[in-house]
């Protein structure tokens, strides 16, 4: 009878063992294979300052770059709301202003015209001075041409936005009129009275106020396009937080 080493059947014992709770055997212990392949504790440390390093420029570029479905801040977003609503009252308080006799009732209700044309230039500045210091957002896929005609419209809405309330200016000092802003401040005459250039700089601030209407509608019409037949997030960046996004859908 040939004598087998205790060595061998120490082996096959321990690799019968094994076979029956489904593990494999390779001559090492669970603690060696770990430490071996990298994924035990020592080695998850070992490589936790890389992975970190790795995160953290990760982040920084999303900072520096953002998505193209991130939303306005909510700064930029009451501004422009804002925006809207004294484009409104303003507007509104013009045409019923035009029909009203002379008397205290149409007095006043200039001044509200007057004092609501100063807070939209004030707005304007907010907006075009907040622009420039933060990060703007990824323009959206989409024609090149309608980012082009995007961008027009925009422009020409700032332009509009503080002309219409300088002319305003212009015109309430050409006829020897100061505005209230409010009750809170007055805006003396900045130019000697002249009737006659108050009667153009009127036409001129009327024209400007329609063509005001016809941007905000094109403005409008844009951004209901981009909501119901191209289906992008440009309308949801500027609503509130209760809308979401395409992303935040998906």
């Amino acid at each position: 009878m040939v004598a087998i080493p205790e060595e061998t059947i120490d082996i096959e014992a321990r690799q019968e063992a094994t076979s029956r709770n489904g593990l494999r055997f390779d001559g090492k212990s669970r603690r060696q294979r770990v430490s071996a392949s990298g994924q035990g504790r020592h080695g998850i440390i070992k490589h936790l300052p890389t992975r970190c390093a790795a995160m953290s420029y990760t982040n920084a570029v999303g900072i520096a770059s953002p998505p193209a479905d991130s939303r306005y801040d909510s700064f930029t977003q009451s501004i422009h709301w804002l925006t809207l609503l004294a484009v409104a009252i303003a507007f509104g308080a013009g045409l019923v202003m035009e029909e009203m006799p002379r008397g205290p009732e149409k007095a006043q209700l200039v001044n509200l015209h007057t004092s609501i044309g100063v807070v939209l230039m004030a707005l304007t500045a907010i907006r075009l001075s907040w622009r420039v210091a933060a990060p703007a957002l990824q323009p959206t896929p989409g024609p090149q041409l309608l980012r082009l005609g995007a961008k027009v419209v925009h422009v020409a809405l700032y332009l509009v936005l503080f002309a219409i309330p300088i002319t305003g200016l212009l015109m309430m000092a050409a006829k020897g009129r100061a505005v209230e802003v409010f009750g809170l401040f007055t805006l003396p005459p900045l130019m000697p009275t002249d009737r006659a250039l108050a009667h153009s700089l009127e036409d001129v601030h009327e024209v400007l106020a329609n063509l005001l209407l016809c941007l905000v509608g094109v403005h409008t019409a844009a951004a209901l396009l981009h909501r119901f037949v191209l289906r992008d997030s440009v309308l949801s960046r500027m609503l509130p937080v209760g809308a979401k996004t395409e992303a935040e859908r998906r």
